[in-house]
């Protein structure tokens, strides 16, 4: 179980470039999947953001309940095993729901790693507009998510100038 998240990133990767390729992805989606053919470091974070977003069916609430995992658990059932511990383990808070934060972590996705000095407002919102628009346009309560992003992002980098600040 061990390699299974780098097995499952890849997989999305996979099942997105498909669908890409018979053009069944809304633009918003082929736009993220044409950015991460060419930028390997979005490859995985691209596709588990689309599936994310995929799997948070009715209700959009910005969580995938395990009624919500079905469509991507039932299939694996048979040929991967180590489906369903891995998918329970997604929800590293036992609420019966998966964040964003919990689908990433889980499927062990590297946080962008750049000196701080690179590090900017600017730079975070042009290299991820994309996905904010996205964010916008698909979650009812886009401000709480967006806020929720910035601190995940930027606590690591806080947390480096000033370590006292979250003690």
């Amino acid at each position: 179980m061990a390699d299974f998240p780098r097995r499952m990133r890849d997989w999305l990767f996979n099942i997105m470039r498909d669908l890409a390729d018979r053009q069944e992805l809304s633009s918003h989606y082929l736009k993220m999947q044409r950015e991460a053919e060419t930028n390997h470091t979005l490859r995985w974070t691209n596709a588990a953001i689309w599936k994310w977003c995929d799997l948070d069916g009715h209700p959009h609430d910005r969580t995938v309940s395990r009624h919500e995992l079905f469509p991507i658990k039932a299939p694996l059932m048979a040929l991967e095993h180590c489906i369903a511990p891995f998918l329970d383990s997604c929800d590293i808070n036992n609420d019966h729901k998966i964040t964003l934060v919990e689908w990433g972590k889980c499927l062990q996705l590297d946080e962008v790693s750049l000196p701080f000095s690179y590090f900017s407002w600017e730079w975070f919102f042009l290299r991820n507009i994309n996905r904010i628009l996205l964010l916008y346009y698909t979650h009812d309560d886009f401000p709480n998510l967006l806020h929720t992003i910035l601190v995940i992002h930027f606590n690591k980098y806080i947390n480096i100038i000033n370590p006292q600040i979250h003690r």
